[in-house]
């Protein structure tokens, strides 16, 4: 089951033949692991017998969640589910559900909010954000998901409090900083960036989006040799990839 949730990284009509073979394992929650995975498979990769084998186990999936249909996660799965499907509007309706059960989960809210996003229908995630927000002021997802939404608006100075608190609220999850620090160097603000990058780093010394940005902002302010020194720890950090290796090289030459 877990090797097929892995299998998820893999593209769909590769993903098809290599695992379709195990929904028919004997083990149930290994059969609807994998036909949560196929669940986008294009019909045209099909025979008859694949469809019908794989509506049969979704089936079995939903009968699953539906045991515990008065938990909000079991909802969400459905909304997965029916995403992966394309059908949107019925995992709108699972969103929805999920809220009505368990208004205080705030994932509930920033799926269904990140849905809306993909309809241009940002208003409406705005209000279900906020509304999060004053259920669980706290909460550094709802934060994140907030200031992108205000990037995405134009409206950067919401955007950078919510990305800043993002980052401060979850200094663990690296991420957050690093979007946060590229939010504030687009706004011409590179120091501020490059500082919240630094402290990100000693955190998290080998996260690749970290260091990366740390190149390539120093890089475009001219510190070609902090630029360099980034990029060796990337090389350091990383030797078989050879772009880092490319890179650090081009910067060597300008660090000169």
């Amino acid at each position: 089951a877990s090797a097929v949730g892995s299998a998820d990284i893999i593209d769909v009509n590769v993903r098809f033949p290599i695992i379709k073979h195990l929904l028919q394992d004997s083990v149930r929650l290994v059969r609807v692991q994998t036909a949560q995975s196929l669940a986008d498979v294009p019909g045209h990769l099909m025979t008859r017998q694949d469809k019908t084998l794989l509506q049969n186990v979704l089936q079995e999936y939903k009968e699953t969640q539906f045991i515990n249909a008065d938990h909000e996660t079991a909802y969400l799965n459905l909304a997965v589910l029916a995403l992966r499907q394309g059908e949107r509007q019925k995992a709108e309706e699972y969103y929805k559900k999920a809220i009505a059960i368990e208004p205080l989960f705030a994932y509930s809210y920033i799926n269904l909010a990140d849905l809306y996003r993909t309809q241009d229908r940002d208003e409406e995630g705005e209000k279900l954000l906020l509304h999060a927000l004053g259920q669980n002021p706290d909460m550094a997802e709802v934060h994140h998901a907030l200031g992108l939404l205000y990037v995405r608006q134009r409206r950067l100075d919401l955007a950078l409090k919510h990305l800043q608190k993002a980052a401060e609220l979850s200094p663990q999850i690296a991420h957050f900083a690093y979007v946060y620090a590229i939010a504030l160097n687009s706004t011409n603000r590179a120091a501020q960036a490059l500082q919240t990058l630094t402290q990100a780093l000693t955190r998290h010394p080998y996260d690749r989006e970290l260091l990366m940005a740390l190149v390539t902002i120093n890089r475009d302010q001219g510190s070609f040799d902090s630029a360099l020194e980034y990029a060796m720890r990337l090389v350091k950090s990383y030797p078989e990839n050879e772009d880092y290796r490319q890179m650090a090289e081009q910067l060597r030459h300008l660090a000169r």
